[in-house]
């Protein structure tokens, strides 16, 4: 999964291959377990067909007192809410709604941005916008998980009933030499960090029903925490079912401010076979 937070990115850093570490702790049992699970979640992306949604994002920035952001985007003036996608910083919380067409075709996806708080937006990319903006619910959060290379250690949590359904939960923890790149703009730095979370899976279909992250920073680093929450539900897509996202949060917090963002994805439908995609450059803004 991707992020990019103003001209702040977080990208998965792909490193030379190493097989997923199993943690000695778990039985031989759990083992075949995890195997099946991996399995699965990297057959995920091979299965899903070409398909349009609409994502919906909900950014909140709440201003948590202490320095003035490292991140570009946010002053100390009062709320600017007449700009589309400008954050600017007052004395209370500011907020805005992004609407987007998405569509994901030939295992890629493609934004397009059509309303912002309401209002038509023209010309605007994805990666545009003052603020946090992720990318890549559909397919890397789970490889970058069970991917052979992502040094990932697993261990068994716990099985659970969750709204009726059997789960099993797995903790994981990947290390910093197989983290995440974590680049900040101003000042210019960047990491390699770490991070860890917790993987729910359906006990009958071995389908991966959430996944939790966060991102081990320094303490010195300007972004202080990186969490994400993606949900998956079975969702229809011309007559056939798939597991799909239908909900993901990002939370961040730098010195001064925490952005929240809320996305929902709804009106799965059939990509048509007649429809043109342009595709933006995959560089992230700079």
């Amino acid at each position: 999964m991707k992020l990019y937070i103003f001209i702040a990115v977080l990208l998965l850093a792909r490193t030379t291959a190493r097989i997923v570490a199993d943690n000695p702790e778990m039985t031989a049992d759990q083992l075949r377990l995890l195997e099946a699970i991996r399995a699965s979640a990297l057959k995920y992306t091979q299965k899903l067909p070409d398909f349009i949604c609409t994502q919906t994002t909900h950014r909140q920035v709440s201003y948590l007192g202490g320095y003035d952001s490292g991140l570009a985007g946010v002053s100390t003036s009062s709320p600017n809410l007449n700009v589309p996608g400008t954050f600017n910083r007052g004395s209370a919380d500011v907020s805005d709604v992004l609407e987007e067409k998405l569509t994901y075709f030939s295992k890629r996806e493609h934004y397009e941005v059509l309303t912002v708080n309401g209002l038509k937006a023209t010309g605007k990319d994805h990666r545009s916008f003052q603020g946090a903006i992720s990318a890549g619910e559909f397919g890397s959060a789970l490889s970058d998980i069970f991917d052979s290379q992502s040094g990932a250690v697993f261990s068994w949590n716990k099985t659970e009933d969750i709204h009726g359904t059997r789960a099993y939960v797995l903790e994981f923890r990947v290390p910093k030499t197989y983290g995440m790149l974590v680049i900040h703009s101003n000042p210019d730095r960047q990491i390699i960090a770490g991070y860890e979370g917790r993987v729910i899976v359906n006990a009958d279909t071995l389908e991966v029903l959430q996944i939790k992250r966060r991102v081990e920073l320094p303490p010195d680093f300007p972004i202080h925490m990186i969490e994400t929450n993606v949900e998956y539900r079975p969702i229809e897509i011309a007559g056939k079912q798939y597991i799909l996202p239908f909900h993901c949060e990002v939370r961040l917090k730098d010195n001064s401010n925490l952005y929240v963002n809320r996305i929902d994805f709804r009106n799965y439908h059939k990509f048509a076979a007649d429809s043109t995609i342009h595709y933006d450059s995959d560089t992230p803004p700079q």
